[in-house]
């Protein structure tokens, strides 16, 4: 336990204190006498059996004890297996150990996604949908331990849900509160350089290295970097910074004052708008600003919200695009994006309600029919995600062909995958070929 290291032969105590004559006194100072001593117990206790000592985070024993337990391996009394966390130098007193030439080194990879998935079916008794998979690895850096209280939170929460024979998440993973308390104690441990620079990467998730407004930074960086708290990668505007594990920086999130975390968004938010930006740059200045509580006008959020789309991070485009709803934009097509996008995060019910806004106000316009033609096929889409409604979408899609006959082509393709879904393909072989002859202007 790292708050025992300062105690003296505190790994052995529990061990051999109940063994020690009354009358014994032993000298932690005394090298020849501890040994002595401890090599007479362990041996009492052990009788003609081998001795294999098992310590769990070598980095957290005690100097003492580590001098002992390097003494009776080198005179064959026992053996050890320990481990040592990433990125931690292997205590000084245990060097002998750990290069000795009949020592052993295991270095234990990450899982890869494949493992992960494979280890999550095995867990829950039924597949994982893939892109969540693939989020539940990058959460957790392919980490066992992380990977199990992600997964325990995620059922707490009632994020992870089973639906259509599979299981997926309905939002990020941010695992158990025993989880966040882990990292929150290893935090406490950071200088205030280093936790200015963890606070900041926790809500604004990458930073590049010369985004930082404080001088004093750069050291911070340096030394989180070689405790594995960072991760510094090339980009193609230049080095960026991320903490290593996307837990950490919920824990931190939810740890820092609400106050404190605004500040740092709108700071970093200023910071970079004063510069030249990118549409990336763009991009991450909207999400702080929208995560502060003050985004800026519909059109820029919107345009913001493409951006994300554009890189597939359906989650934050959502939000985006709400935002920009929210600040006043209320027009079909803003809605039917929204559907979009809430039916491609698994969301039904949402997206069937910004569909219902969407028809709403397009019934009020005077919108062009393709438009009109785009709402029924996303709900007709949305319909066929059960296979109950499918037939309800079928009728919808013949409903908007026959009222917009410029529109079929793509009318008949949607009504083509819904009857695949009903297992009639051979209807839908006929529906394609007759999108194809309209196409090719034989209608």
């Amino acid at each position: 336990s790292p708050a025992l290291t300062p105690v003296p032969f505190a790994a052995f105590a529990g061990s051999i204190a109940g063994h020690l004559p009354a009358s014994a006194t032993v000298s932690t100072t005394d090298p020849v006498a501890l040994f002595t001593t401890a090599h007479a117990i362990l041996s009492d206790l052990a009788g003609t059996r081998s001795i294999l000592m098992l310590v769990d985070d070598l980095t957290a024993v005690d100097t003492v004890s580590l001098t002992l337990v390097a003494q009776l391996v080198a005179a064959g009394r026992l053996r050890i297996i320990a481990t040592i966390q990433e990125h931690e130098p292997v205590p000084d007193a245990a060097l002998p150990l750990a290069i000795g030439p009949e020592s052993v080194r295991l270095d234990l990879a990450p899982f890869e996604v494949a493992e992960v998935e494979a280890l999550l079916t095995a867990v829950l008794g039924e597949h994982v949908a893939r892109r969540d998979v693939v989020e539940l690895h990058a959460a957790s850096r392919g980490n066992p331990m992380f990977l199990r209280e992600l997964l325990l939170g995620a059922v707490e929460t009632g994020s992870l849900v089973h639906a259509d024979g599979h299981w997926r998440l309905t939002r990020r993973p941010e695992g158990t509160p025993a989880l966040r308390d882990l990292i929150r104690a290893r935090l406490r441990r950071l200088d205030a350089e280093q936790r200015d620079v963890v606070e900041r990467l926790a809500v604004c998730q990458a930073l590049g290295v010369d985004e930082f407004a404080r001088a004093e930074a750069i050291p911070a960086l340096a030394e989180l970097e070689a405790r594995g708290a960072v991760r510094v990668e090339q980009s193609g505007s230049g080095p960026v910074v991320t903490l290593s594990h996307a837990h950490d920086a919920a824990a931190v999130r939810a740890a820092m004052p609400r106050v404190r975390a605004i500040a740092l968004l709108l700071e970093q938010a200023t910071l970079v708008a004063a510069r030249p930006m990118s549409a990336a740059d763009e991009l991450r200045v909207e999400r702080w600003r929208l995560d502060a509580g003050s985004p800026a006008d519909g059109a820029l959020l919107l345009r913001a919200a493409e951006l994300a789309r554009g890189t597939s991070d359906h989650r934050t485009a959502a939000r985006l695009t709400a935002a920009a709803i929210a600040s006043g934009i209320d027009d079909p097509a803003t809605h039917l994006r929204h559907a979009e996008l809430s039916w491609a995060l698994g969301r039904g019910a949402a997206a069937l309600a910004s569909l219902e806004r969407a028809e709403r106000e397009a019934a009020r316009s005077e919108l062009p029919r393709g438009l009109r033609a785009a709402i029924a096929a996303k709900r007709a889409e949305i319909y066929g995600g059960d296979g109950q409604n499918a037939a309800r979408g079928i009728a919808l899609l013949d409903e908007v062909a026959r009222l917009v006959p410029e529109e079929r082509p793509g009318l008949l393709l949607a009504t083509a995958s819904l009857k695949l879904q009903l297992m009639q393909a051979h209807d839908a072989q006929h529906l394609i070929a007759q999108a194809g002859a309209f196409l090719a202007g034989h209608p």
